[in-house]
């Protein structure tokens, strides 16, 4: 729920969470308006509620459903922050991206669907270049691009935008909406989610670094988490609970 406080007879800050810190600490980010004066006195506090609820929705979403940012700008984006690559391991990926931009770089990320890459990976190797479906798979999965159930239940793929720093509200969000169950035997904690959100799922888990987690495998509808201990299991399954709420 957004915290708005007024700070001037126009002047409204909406305070709003975005994302969580590793240790699940809230990330809250502020946002100053000036109600335009052509909206009328009675409707101003209407006009900053809406203001709050389109901030609070970019924030948990990501990207907006009607958003237009294209594969090509995304992995763009994606390759300037990468730091912990070495220049020439940047300029390979670079070199990559731009053989596959003149077929998919157009198009917007929302709209890219499995099938797409199945016709990229045809259209690469009339082209001569060895690619498998397996191959499209690893490199999508590097620019943190995951195959999500859509709205209509065909499968289109999301950018999860987070860093081993923090977690994006796109990628909590994901999380939270694919999730159907949480539950635990002896060391191992088994998350159910929607079919299609097995990846998502287990780059959240991966995502904050918990220690007590050894590791997590993700299949498709399905995330494996291996705790060090049966004591410590009920606890880490009551932390990415408390994810869901």
């Amino acid at each position: 729920m957004a915290s708005i406080q007024q700070r001037g007879d126009r002047k409204f800050k909406i305070t709003v969470c975005n994302g969580y810190r590793p240790g699940g600490q809230k990330r809250m980010q502020s946002r100053t308006i000036d109600v335009p004066r052509e909206i009328p006195k009675r409707s101003v506090l209407q006009y900053v509620h809406a203001e709050a609820q389109k901030l609070e929705k970019r924030f948990r979403c990501g990207m907006e459903e009607d958003d237009r940012t294209t594969f090509e700008q995304y992995a763009e984006s994606w390759l300037a922050r990468q730091t912990q690559y070495k220049p020439s391991t940047l300029a390979g990926y670079k070199r990559q991206l731009e053989v596959v931009y003149p077929h998919i770089g157009g198009i917007a990320l929302n709209k890219l669907r499995p099938l797409v890459l199945e016709e990229l990976c045809a259209e690469l190797n009339k082209l001569n270049f060895n690619v498998t479906q397996a191959t499209v798979s690893r490199d999508i999965k590097e620019l943190r691009l995951y195959k999500v159930a859509g709205t209509t239940k065909k499968y289109k793929y999301a950018g999860l935008d987070g860093t081993q720093e923090e977690l994006s509200p796109r990628m909590l969000n994901l999380f939270r909406e694919s999730v159907l169950s949480i539950n635990h035997a002896n060391n191992i904690i088994v998350i159910k989610t929607m079919r299609g959100n097995g990846q998502g799922g287990g780059s959240f888990v991966d995502s904050l670094q918990i220690g007590e987690v050894i590791g997590c495998v993700a299949g498709d509808d399905t995330v494996l988490v291996v705790v060090n201990s049966n004591e410590n299991t009920p606890v880490v399954a009551e932390k990415l609970k408390e994810y869901l709420l």
